[in-house]
C-alpha cells in the first residue's frame, strides 16, 4: 500500500508488457496456440485480444475417421464426444450429416417389440438401458 500511496512501481511487474510481434498473432491464431508460443497463459491471450477488439480464431477440427463415424448413434453424442475427445456440437452435426440417428432415437429390433408388454416400462427401459422417460419416444 505504500508503495502506491508513493507511486513507486514494482522492480518487476507481475505482468509482462505485450511487444509488437506478439500482438500481431493475436486473431491469427488460435489462442492456444498464441500461449503456447508467447509462454502467456490462454486467458492472458484471451484477455489481450478481447481487449484489442480482435475476433476469436477456431482452430480447424481434425478430419473424422471411419472407425470414428462407426461410432456415431452408439450411445449419446455426449458419451462419444467424451471417447472420442471431440466437441458434443461437433459429434452432433457429423452424426446429422451421415444421417446417422441418435442412440435415443433409434429403431426398435424385433425382439425389443416382443417384449412390450411382457414387463414393466421401468423394467424394459432398464433391460434396454435408457431412461424410462425415453422409452416412449424410442418406440413411436
Amino acid at each position: 500500500m505504500r508503495r502506491v500511496r508513493l507511486r513507486i512501481s514494482l522492480a518487476k511487474p507481475l505482468v509482462k508488457s505485450w511487444d509488437d510481434e506478439e500482438v500481431r498473432l493475436l486473431g491469427k491464431l488460435t489462442d492456444k496456440e498464441v500461449s503456447e508460443l508467447t509462454g502467456r497463459s490462454r486467458m492472458g491471450v484471451a484477455i489481450m485480444r478481447r481487449k484489442l477488439g480482435i475476433p476469436v480464431v477456431r482452430g480447424m477440427a481434425e478430419p473424422w475417421t471411419a472407425e470414428e463415424d462407426r461410432l456415431l448413434g452408439t450411445a449419446t453424442d455426449a458419451v462419444v464426444a467424451r471417447r472420442l475427445g471431440r466437441s458434443v456440437l461437433g459429434v452432433s452435426k457429423r452424426r446429422m450429416r451421415l444421417g446417422v440417428l441418435a442412440s435415443c432415437l433409434r429403431r426398435w429390433t424385433p425382439e425389443e417389440d416382443k417384449l412390450l408388454g411382457s414387463v414393466s416400462d421401468a423394467a424394459l427401459a432398464k433391460l434396454l438401458g435408457i431412461l424410462l422417460a425415453k422409452l416412449a419416444q424410442l418406440h413411436e
